[in-house]
Order: structure tokens, then C-alpha cells, then sequence
């Protein structure tokens, strides 16, 4: 029985020990980047969104039965395609009455300028009194009045007769039919056939805070400022712009300003609607230096991170965190130097003036590149 009780004390013991540290002398494995000197640029980041760059709706301006609709719902146009077309009949005939009006009085024009002329020779002799003829004088003046009326009405009438045609005022995509062919269109409709769009250029609004505003104003008057937008879930995939415009006044509100870029949008990659990630480029920082983001760590002192430093051993330093570059790569302003060997995996372990083991890969930091594109 006391051999059984042994036995099992030694067993107990055997598994409850707990393992041993690695040895100082071995060192800790880690994994290393140099830290790189780079001219970044600088920017701001703000959440936008797309809107098109021209946007109308197509109401008729013109009262009949519409009797075509000359798209495809989400078909692309160009400007000067018809898009939909009402009945023109009654605006044919009002043209041709117009016309006839217009001849009408064409003709009582010729008949009442001979017949003033004829009686101005006789005014002269008292075969016809001054008053007579001053009512010669006023029916030539009268129809003359009547022929530029006439003309007027002929061009109205050639005005409602080509708003029976609906076309497109510029390229781009028509969306949703609102109102199906054969409908009666009142004189007063407000509601639209389609609406379309204007994709290629498109652009981008956001809002910046107003501490932001002061800068990029600075900046502004140096050179152009240039955006690269990002959709979600494809940030490694920028579309370049301008920016085109800052508005004329802070909302009190919310303390922010509206701006707007313009992009190229040939591929028709941005879409109406959608939020975007807007990249604001102000200028470039010479000589930055840039480290693997997941060097650094977090504490209540604040950012930090190990280097190795030559004689194989880490050393712990505070830094001061810049902007992040490429969602892979972090500014350090203050704390680090360009050329010192940064720790990226295996800090966990570490401590200051541990022995390290530097184990890099081909995934590891020693091959990262920044590729960088200062504005």
C-alpha cells in the first residue's frame, strides 16, 4: 500500500511541475525589420461619400399621352439620346396654325402699307384729311405689331413641339422607369420619367473638422490638393482625384465643413451612394521614419516597442506615433532613428535587456516595402 502512495505522489508531482524558462543564454526568437528612412506623404482621412457629378430628372414640359420610352432601365446614354417621346400631333397642328396665322397677316401687312402709301400723296392736296390718314398709319403699324406676334407664337409652338422629345442632357446612366409608356402626362406633372446620372467624371463629398480647415487651405494656395478614395474592404486599390471644392461656411452644428473631390470614374468602379474612405494628400514628409505597423505596442505610458541592439540583446523605447502609411506602416516621430532593428513578432517574451534570436523569414518584416507615392 505505501508503494502505490508513493508512487502516485511521484506522479503528482512529476505533472504539476511547472516548465523552466528558456534560458537567458539561448535568447528569445523574434522576428526584425529595419526601421526605414522615407518621404511619405501626408494627409488627412475622412469618411465620404458618392454622388454624381450632374443628376436631373426628366419631367415633360409638355402635357399629352406619352407614347415611348426609348431606354433600358440602368442603360448608359449619351447626351442627346431621346429618352422618351410625347404624343406630338396636337402640337404639329398648332405649328401649322401659327404658320397660317402668320401668312394671314403677312397679308393684311402688304395691303395696308399700299394703301397708306396711295393716300400719303393725297394728304398733301386735302383729298384726304390728316385724320383719315393717321388711321392708315396705325392699321400699318397695328399689323406689323401682329406679324411679330405671329412669329412669337410660331416659335412657341416649334418650343412645345421639341419638348415632345425628351433627350438626354448629357452621358450617362438612367435609372428606374417612374411612369410607363400610354400614361396621360398632365400640364402640371411634377413626377419624373427617369432620373440619370452623370458617372464619368463623379465625385466625392465629405466633411472635415473646421481645426483641419485652416491647413488644407495653407496648403491649397501652394498647389492642388489630391484625394485617393478607397472603397470598403479594397483599401489596397486607390481612385485618384481633386479637390474641387471647399464650401463658403462651417456648419455650427456640427463644427465641420463640406469638400468634394472629382474623379476621373472611367471604370465605373464609384457608385451613387456609396461610402467611400477619402484620403486628403497635403505635402510630404522628408526623411520619415517608418517601421511595420505591428512593431508597436500599447501601454499606459504609452506606444512602444523593442529594438535589438548589437550586441544581440533588447532594449525597450517610448515613442511617439505618427500617421499609419498603407495600413501596414507606421510614422515614428519621435524615439526611433532610420537604421535601428525593430522587433515585429515576439515581443510578448521580451524584456529589457533580454538575449533575442533574430529568426526572419520570407513573411517576415525583412522584406516589407512601404511603396510609397508622395503627392
Amino acid at each position: 500500500m505505501k508503494y502505490y502512495l508513493s508512487l502516485a505522489c511521484a506522479c503528482f508531482c512529476a505533472c504539476s511541475k511547472t516548465p523552466a524558462p528558456p534560458s537567458a543564454a539561448k535568447g528569445i526568437s523574434v522576428s526584425t525589420s529595419i526601421a526605414l528612412d522615407c518621404t511619405t506623404p501626408r494627409y488627412y482621412d475622412y469618411i465620404g461619400h458618392v454622388i454624381p457629378l450632374n443628376s436631373v430628372k426628366i419631367v415633360p414640359q409638355v402635357q399629352g399621352y406619352l407614347t415611348d420610352i426609348c431606354f433600358k432601365e440602368g442603360q448608359e446614354v449619351k447626351a442627346g439620346d431621346t429618352l422618351a417621346t410625347i404624343d406630338e400631333r396636337p402640337y404639329r397642328a398648332a405649328l401649322a396654325k401659327a404658320e397660317a396665322t402668320l401668312a394671314q397677316t403677312v397679308v393684311a401687312l402688304k395691303y395696308s402699307e399700299e394703301t397708306m402709301q396711295r393716300y400719303s400723296k393725297l394728304v398733301p392736296e386735302d383729298f384726304v384729311s390728316q385724320l383719315d390718314f393717321d388711321k392708315y398709319v396705325s392699321a400699318v403699324l397695328n399689323d406689323q405689331a401682329l406679324v411679330k406676334q405671329n412669329l412669337a407664337d410660331i416659335e412657341f409652338a416649334k418650343l412645345n413641339l421639341g419638348f415632345t422629345s425628351m433627350q438626354a442632357p448629357f452621358d450617362g446612366v438612367v435609372g428606374v422607369r417612374l411612369i410607363d409608356a400610354g400614361n396621360y402626362i398632365p400640364a402640371s406633372t411634377t413626377t419624373p420619367i427617369v432620373i440619370l446620372n452623370q458617372l464619368s467624371p463623379i465625385t466625392v463629398e465629405f466633411y472635415a473638422p473646421e481645426d483641419d480647415l485652416t491647413e488644407i487651405r495653407r496648403v491649397q494656395c501652394m498647389h492642388a490638393l489630391q484625394t485617393r478614395v478607397y472603397l470598403e474592404g479594397d483599401e489596397k486599390n486607390s481612385h485618384d482625384g481633386t479637390l474641387t471644392l471647399i464650401d463658403n461656411q462651417v456648419d455650427q452644428n456640427t463644427g465641420s465643413i463640406l469638400l468634394r473631390a472629382t474623379l476621373p470614374n472611367e471604370d465605373r468602379a464609384l457608385w451613387p451612394g456609396q461610402f467611400v474612405s477619402v484620403r486628403l494628400l497635403l505635402d510630404s514628409i522628408p526623411n520619415a521614419v517608418l517601421i511595420p505597423l505591428q512593431a508597436v505596442q500599447n501601454s499606459q505610458k504609452g506606444p512602444y516597442l523593442f529594438i535589438v541592439k548589437e550586441d544581440g540583446t533588447a532594449d525597450l523605447r517610448y515613442v511617439k506615433r505618427g500617421q499609419q502609411v498603407n495600413d501596414e506602416f507606421v510614422v515614428i516621430e519621435e524615439g526611433l532613428k532610420a537604421g535601428e532593428t525593430v522587433v515585429v513578432e515576439g515581443q510578448l517574451n521580451l524584456f529589457k535587456g533580454a538575449h533575442v534570436v533574430v529568426r526572419n523569414d520570407e513573411q517576415t518584416t525583412s522584406t516589407f516595402n512601404p511603396g510609397l507615392t508622395p503627392p
